[in-house]
């Protein structure tokens, strides 16, 4: 009996060694047992690309906002009251400072205050058409 024990207990020692040596196997042929500083470099190198990706993205985001807030500052400068009155237009305003739509908002008699791009004129109603 105590042979048989002997005999088993031998070679269950023997699987778990048989065993313990192929994962051992299987560990020192991995790259990083192999060429440890390759995979630190190979790290490095992902670092640097993603690094470049996001360099390159955000600029192009910021291209493209900056692109977009150039146009809207140009709508805003057309629009631009002073814009408007530098391109030959005016704007008229009765003796109280409201704005004049219609011949309807003023009478012959009362003061027109009309803004231009380089002052004012002050002028009276003399008839409407």
């Amino acid at each position: 009996d105590i042979d048989d024990y002997s005999e088993r207990l031998y070679g269950s020692i023997k699987g778990c060694l048989a065993l313990l040596e192929s994962k051992l196997n299987a560990l020192k042929d991995r790259s990083i047992f192999i060429r440890p500083g390759q995979m630190y470099q190979n790290r490095l190198d992902e670092i640097a690309s993603l690094s470049s990706r996001l360099n390159l993205g955000t600029k192009y985001s910021l291209d493209a906002k900056k692109q977009y807030l150039q146009g809207v500052e140009g709508r805003l400068k057309a629009m631009n009251p002073s814009s408007v009155l530098g391109r030959g237009f005016s704007i008229a305003r009765n003796k109280n400072g409201k704005i004049i739509n219609s011949k309807n908002d003023i009478d012959v008699g009362e003061s027109i205050i009309t803004t231009l791009s380089d002052g004012i004129i002050i002028s009276n109603v003399e008839r409407k058409d």
